[in-house]
């Protein structure tokens, strides 16, 4: 009885068994009659990891604001250099030689002009036509001649800017010696007179450009503006120092940019110190938490 007892076990359990495999093969057998599926990634799904980078928007600046001090020094400096030698151009204006200053290009006249004018009859002031004008230089040499035309006019031209004699002359006319400066403009009309003889007018007192007493004025005015900017460039590279208020210092400043220190250098030195200010803005004390 225990031997049956025992086989029918091992049946039963072997019976189990082939359930099991059974089971699991047709598990199997079903999945690979399954379609196959698609994987479908969207892009919003996909994420790629990159390190993150902070960046400082005043990362540039980090360099000027480690050592703000020192940038405010050398600021102060090229300020204060700018504006001395400013002062130092002015002083010179004054000890000048105002001859120089008439020489220079702003003063200078054109090396040649044209000289045009019109030649009137004594009686009724229309213009005398066929009248004989010779210009002359200071040595009495003859540069040019030309007739006047119907109305009185006439015209030379690439006048040299010295002194010339023009000379009017026609039969049955006083002749008309006129000496005097070609400045670019139309000379003075010249009025004959029936009859004979010479008659001399100087004209030259009566010509525009600078005088000696003009231009030693206009350089004193200029010295003294150069002197008065570069004064204040100095104040403003003492304002610099101070770190007080911003904008001021940057007013003076440009102001001491007139001083025009040895013509191109004062300004800039003076330049580079506005520019090293703006650096460190935030140092002055009306700019803290601006």
């Amino acid at each position: 009885m225990r031997w049956y007892g025992w086989v029918r076990n091992m049946n039963a359990d072997r019976e189990q068994r082939k359930q099991a495999l059974r089971a699991r093969v047709q598990s199997k057998l079903s999945q690979q009659d399954q379609p196959e599926q698609e994987i479908i990634v969207s892009s919003d799904e996909l994420i790629v990891a990159s390190p993150i980078v902070e960046t400082n928007p005043h990362q540039i600046y980090s360099f000027v604001k480690d050592d703000s001090n020192r940038v405010q020094s050398v600021a102060s400096i090229c300020i204060l250099i700018g504006s001395i030698l400013g002062v130092i151009s002015g002083i010179l204006i004054f000890q000048g030689n105002p001859g120089d200053l008439l020489a220079s290009s702003f003063f200078s006249e054109t090396d040649s002009v044209d000289v045009t004018g019109v030649v009137l009859f004594d009686d009724d002031g229309g213009g005398l036509n066929a009248v004989l004008i010779e210009l002359k230089n200071e040595d009495n040499i003859i540069q040019q001649t030309t007739t006047s035309n119907s109305d009185g006019y006439y015209r030379f031209e690439n006048v040299t800017t010295n002194v010339h004699i023009l000379v009017f002359s026609k039969d049955g006319y006083e002749t008309i010696e006129r000496t005097f400066i070609p400045d670019g403009g139309n000379s003075l009309p010249a009025t004959m007179a029936e009859g004979d003889g010479v008659r001399k007018e100087d004209f030259r007192s009566s010509t525009g450009g600078w005088s000696l007493d003009l231009a030693v004025g206009l350089s004193s005015i200029i010295g003294i503006v150069t002197i008065v900017c570069g004064f204040v460039g100095i104040q403003g590279a003492v304002e610099v120092r101070r770190a007080r208020r911003y904008r001021l210092t940057h007013y003076l400043a440009g102001i001491g940019l007139f001083s025009r220190g040895l013509i191109i250098f004062g300004p800039l030195l003076i330049l580079l110190g506005m520019i090293l200010i703006t650096f460190i803005r935030e140092e002055f004390e009306d700019q803290i938490g601006v």
